[in-house]
């Protein structure tokens, strides 16, 4: 594997070294390669650039996790979140709880992001609001533990929100932000949850934007808080694409987003489409979508923008209560 890192002026964008370095690459060994090269930048660079190298890896032994068979156990939690299907949901979770006794923060911080996931998506048979308490628990108990951590940052102001502790989700997410301004998953994550769940769209989507201003790679639908605010506003919207992912996908929002859209549009064929992979999903019909959309830590303008739509007819018709 031949890695080059950038040195970029934050200023002028001007290059200002590169160079060309081979390693050897194994899944297992991804956070080990990340280092060495980190520490072979330092050393070549010298000072003061050096110190950016420097910090990234006291960044990398932050985000590292405690062995071979937990880094296992993030990817498959990594291959849930990229769809959240069903299916991929349990060996994700049953690998991260067979390691809860290690106290590792990593762990702890994806156990707490899977179980907010199991409570938003169904996952969970429990009461929703002991599977949030018991999210909330492990994601302070992470945060205390590194507080500058990606994972435990995430588990931390996703829970907050979802127990309606505002301030906190503000304060940990900003500071995310604040740290890391032009890492695109963090400005989307953190925009959408501003958006859809703290109902500070205006910011929210400014950072969707800006994410995906940084990147050509993320699609038009990665993250939809901007077309949920387009619907919500009776708007036009970017959405190329959006129909063929919900559907190769199956991603149960991103299908409750595109029923709502394509509802908003009289594509009645499109809407039959994601709704019937709803009910493959596990979501069959009106109420047990309806229940989806309730179950999501997101404000009441943000759920009836979309439950506005699915309770509308081919027609446009709303047949919505008020």
């Amino acid at each position: 594997l031949v890695v080059t890192p950038l040195l970029i002026d934050a200023e002028t964008g001007a290059l200002r070294w590169s160079k060309r370095y081979q390693t050897s690459l194994k899944a297992s060994e991804m956070l080990a390669m990340e280092r060495d090269i980190a520490a072979r930048v330092a050393a070549d660079v010298g000072q003061p650039f050096g110190v950016v190298a420097n910090i990234e890896l006291t960044r990398i032994d932050a985000d590292a996790f405690n062995g071979d068979e937990a880094y296992r156990c993030h990817l498959r939690a990594i291959q849930f979140w990229s769809s959240y299907r069903r299916d991929d949901f349990a060996p994700a979770r049953q690998c991260a709880d067979r390691l809860a006794a290690g106290g590792d923060a990593n762990v702890q911080a994806m156990r707490a992001i899977l179980l907010l996931d199991a409570a938003r998506l169904d996952y969970d048979s429990r009461p929703r609001a002991e599977i949030l308490a018991e999210a909330s628990e492990l994601a302070a108990e992470a945060y205390r533990r590194s507080e500058k951590a990606a994972l435990p940052r995430v588990a931390r102001y996703s829970a907050s929100l979802c127990q309606g502790e505002i301030e906190i989700f503000k304060r940990v997410g900003l500071a995310a932000v604040r740290d890391y301004p032009n890492n695109p998953t963090t400005l989307l994550d953190v925009g959408a949850k501003l958006a859809l769940g703290a109902g500070d769209w205006d910011h929210g989507v400014e950072l969707v934007a800006r994410a995906r201003a940084l990147s050509s790679q993320i699609s038009n639908w990665f993250e939809f808080a901007d077309v949920i605010d387009a619907i919500r506003r009776n708007a036009e919207a970017d959405t190329k694409g959006l129909h063929a992912a919900a559907l190769d996908s199956a991603h149960p929002l991103l299908l409750v987003v595109d029923a709502a859209l394509q509802s908003r549009l009289h594509n009645e064929d499109a809407r039959r489409a994601a709704m019937s992979a709803l009910a493959a999903a596990g979501y069959d019909g009106p109420q047990a979508v309806a229940a989806l959309i309730e179950r999501q830590c997101w404000t009441r303008e943000a759920k009836s923008a979309l439950a506005g739509r699915l309770t509308a007819d081919a027609g446009g018709r709303s047949t919505a209560q008020h």
